[in-house]
Order: structure tokens, then C-alpha cells, then sequence
């Protein structure tokens, strides 16, 4: 067999083997309509322990079908939301490694400065709920390397409302205020004492 029939055959090869309707590698579309499921019990106003386990079990599913999809910008914002929303979902059953483990992996799909904010924020939280004060430390100072222009008021309040509690725990209390003061200041700025769900 010459070298350029051998190159042809392997490019045909290969090409047929990445084609998206390859059996047993499930269609983005029908990936999306489970997220969509998912996400709507997510939404919903009567939530329970029930639909809780069932979102975060779609969640997973999505999670696990989308790993097996070539790497996309579509594919990546739904890994993003799905991993950032099962993490909320871990943090609702006080399951604070499981909540980090999935904010971790959603750092790897964010596209932009607000949510690695977001996750950082949220990171941290869970990190110092864990009692592990250096890793909280780390993400929570991530988080505030990021301007302030980017990412929400209510997150940027929960950021320094964190560090003011971890430096309190640590006992360095001049630090403390100093985040403390800076969330009452944003807070009194932006007037969001009815947003605020700390």
C-alpha cells in the first residue's frame, strides 16, 4: 500500500471516527433537552429534597454525555452551567466538597472575568466551610484581584463578607472591619439589603 493511500484511508478514518452521529455518542440536542429538564427544577418555586436529587442527578447525566462530545463553545458553556449549578445544588445538602469539587470544574469552562469571579467567591465559602482556611483564603484573594466592575454587587458583598469572617476566625480583627466595612459601604451604595441572601 503506497504512503498516500495509507494517509487517505487513516484521514477517513479518523474523520468517520469523530463524526457526531457515531452510535453510542449521544447528539448535543438531545444533551441540551436533558439541561433544559435539569434547569427548569433548578427554577422552580416548589423545590424539595425530591427535585433537588432529581435536578442534581440530571445534572450529572448532562455532565457525564457532554464529556464524551468534542470540546465547543457550546459544549463548554453548557459544562460551565451544569457544574456551576450542581455545585449550588451540593452546597443546598451542606455537602461542601462535593459543591467545591463541581465549582472547580466549572472554572475550567467559565469564558469570562464574571464568572471565575462568581466561582472563585463561592469557592472560598465552601473552602472555609471545610475549615480549610488557606485554600479559602487563596480563592477568596482571587476573587478580589478581579476590578470590582466586573461580576455582581451581591457577590462582591458576599466576597468581603467572607473575608471579614476568615480574618475574625484567624484573629486578625483590623482586617476583619476592613471587609466588613467595605460590604456595609456597598451595600449602602447599591442599596441591596433585599437582594442579599448571605
Amino acid at each position: 500500500m503506497s504512503g498516500k493511500v495509507f494517509f487517505a484511508l487513516l484521514s477517513f478514518l479518523l474523520i468517520f471516527s469523530f463524526k457526531p452521529d457515531t452510535p453510542g455518542t449521544p447528539s448535543f440536542k438531545i444533551i441540551r433537552a436533558a439541561y433544559n429538564r435539569a434547569n427548569k427544577l433548578f427554577n422552580g418555586s416548589n423545590n424539595s429534597t425530591a427535585t433537588d436529587s432529581a435536578c442534581m442527578k440530571g445534572f450529572q447525566d448532562v455532565i457525564a454525555s457532554l464529556k464524551e462530545l468534542p470540546r465547543a463553545g457550546l459544549t463548554d458553556s453548557l459544562m460551565f452551567q451544569a457544574n456551576y449549578k450542581l455545585g449550588v445544588l451540593f452546597e443546598e445538602f451542606k455537602d461542601y466538597a462535593g459543591a467545591n469539587a463541581s465549582y472547580l470544574q466549572a472554572i475550567n469552562y467559565s469564558t469570562n472575568s464574571g464568572d471565575k469571579f462568581r466561582i472563585f467567591v463561592l469557592a472560598g465559602a465552601g473552602y472555609y466551610n471545610l475549615n480549610n482556611f488557606d485554600s479559602a483564603t487563596y480563592f477568596l484573594l482571587r476573587a478580589e484581584e478581579i476590578p470590582g466592575d466586573i461580576g455582581s454587587s451581591v457577590d462582591r458583598v458576599r466576597l468581603y463578607n467572607t473575608l471579614g469572617v476568615l480574618y475574625y476566625d484567624n484573629g486578625n480583627y483590623l482586617q476583619s472591619k476592613n471587609y466588613f466595612s467595605q460590604a456595609l459601604r456597598l451595600i449602602e451604595t447599591k442599596d441591596l439589603v433585599d437582594d442579599l441572601k448571605l
